[in-house]
């Protein structure tokens, strides 16, 4: 079996506020668009950016959070799948469109940039970002380092080579 990975992570700005729509099932959407800079030589030697714009959709949880806390120029760093879908335009020809499924989102601005309000970070799978319940310094228990000259292997546990 051959795996794959469709994984995209992205640290851009929000072009503008956030697209909010009610679905059909009852679940909520948000769209925000993701700027993304590149800086490219030119062949005189100068360096120009190169916007890149990134279509960025949420789902449930995550439509509600964007909602409530993300605005027109804030910078964002966005993780998510890469995803292909058709449509049929008004005029009936069958278009295809590109988008990241969002399923984190950390938001990167200071809080004197955003208001002075505390900025909080949000996934998917767990609404903040909050650390493990585990001790991590009990879960990660290397195996000691021996001292190959404090081991005596004996006359009878010589290699052999």
């Amino acid at each position: 079996m051959s795996r794959s990975l469709n994984k995209v992570m992205l640290i851009g700005y929000t072009a503008d506020e956030p697209a909010i729509r009610a679905l059909t099932n009852g679940g909520k959407l948000a769209q925000v668009t993701v700027v993304t800079n590149e800086a490219v030589k030119r062949p005189d030697g100068k360096f120009e950016e190169e916007p890149e714009w990134n279509r960025v959709v949420f789902f449930g949880q995550m439509a509600d959070i964007v909602d409530k806390y993300v605005h027109k120029g804030m910078r964002l760093y966005v993780e998510g799948k890469l995803r292909t879908r058709s449509y049929t335009d008004q005029a009936g020809v069958k278009r295809y469109i590109t988008e990241i499924n969002g399923v984190n989102l950390i938001m990167l601005d200071s809080k004197s940039e955003a208001g002075g309000k505390a900025v909080p970070s949000f996934n998917q799978t767990n609404a903040f970002n909050q650390k493990p319940s585990f001790d991590q310094k009990a879960a990660f228990n290397p195996a000691p380092v021996l001292n190959p000259t404090a081991v005596d292997l004996g006359p009878d546990d010589e290699v052999p080579f």
